[in-house]
């Protein structure tokens, strides 16, 4: 069976509500967009659904005729921020996103009210500062490399990205997405929606769970490489639609996919080479096995 892309995402903000694609830049710095703002509390720490669940109700929308950013939530105004590059002169202010600081700058004084009231609580909007050198950690793409030199080497790692927790690309499977849901029927819990995990490109075709053996991935000039299957925290459990919290489909993953990195669903990549392409929903890729 012919594996094809089903879905491709992008989340300006982190943590706030994702945006479905029909079409997406893709450059080893991520989707475009993917990830270029984040809020931070009045301490100056990252904000995310862990424990700012409301942040599943802003919902952004590109419009890039207008050079704009439209943000919606419940019982707010529209809030426009422009998608204009800041300057290399703009204050940096590093922001602590787990193993890395990238460096965001001030978005505007109505932003941060607009966020404020939003959230019930003081907090910030950073865009990523144009001199951020975030880049990814090297443990699991040098541990990769060794393992597949035979196939691609690693040419695009001093690419830097964005406030993605780890990675620039997540990957995630419909399969995978259908096994899990299967599951919680039989435990009479409510099926959920891939819109929970997050991710950026979304696989149709491969087997249930076998991204777990993917070690890399063709798609048009692109070649991914599947360095880190994807821990999962509790941000699952936030239903999209209401930002309530819930014991699943946290239980039945550690129940099902735990290892010994964690509870997996998912896999971390980044691109093997230094280039940009267009990536579209119906387009057919090719996966390569670690069998």
């Amino acid at each position: 069976m012919a594996v094809t892309i089903r879905g491709l995402y992008v989340y300006p903000i982190k943590s706030c509500a994702g945006i479905a694609l029909d079409r997406a830049d893709i450059s080893a710095a991520g989707v475009q967009w993917d990830r270029q703002f984040i809020l931070v509390d009045a301490a100056g720490a990252m904000m995310t659904q862990r424990t700012v669940p409301r942040m599943v109700l802003i919902q952004p929308a590109l419009d890039l005729a207008q050079e704009q950013l439209r943000l919606e939530a419940p019982g707010a105004s529209t809030l426009t921020v422009s998608l204009l590059p800041p300057q290399a002169n703009d204050k940096a202010i590093a922001v602590r996103v787990w193993g890395g600081q990238p460096q965001g700058t001030p978005v505007s004084a109505q932003a941060d009210q607009w966020f404020s009231k939003v959230l019930g609580q003081p907090c910030r909007l950073l865009r990523l500062h144009p001199e951020s050198q975030r880049r990814v950690l090297p443990d699991f793409p040098d541990s990769w490399q060794q393992r597949h030199r035979d196939w691609k080497p690693l040419n695009a790692q001093d690419q830097t990205f964005g406030f993605a927790d780890g990675f620039p690309f997540l990957f995630a499977s419909t399969a995978s997405l259908d096994a899990l849901n299967a599951t919680l029927a039989g435990k009479q819990q409510a099926p959920v929606d891939m819109i929970r995990f997050r991710p950026n490109i979304v696989l149709d075709g491969l087997p249930e769970y076998e991204e777990d053996y993917v070690f890399g991935l063709t798609a048009g000039k692109l070649n991914f490489a599947f360095v880190k299957p994807c821990t999962r925290c509790t941000i699952p459990n936030v239903d999209p639609a209401s930002a309530t919290f819930a014991d699943e489909p946290g239980i039945t993953l550690m129940q099902t996919r735990s290892a010994d990195l964690g509870v997996l669903f998912g896999v971390n990549a980044v691109l093997t080479d230094n280039i940009s392409d267009v990536l579209h929903i119906g387009q057919q890729v090719q996966p390569e096995y670690d069998f």
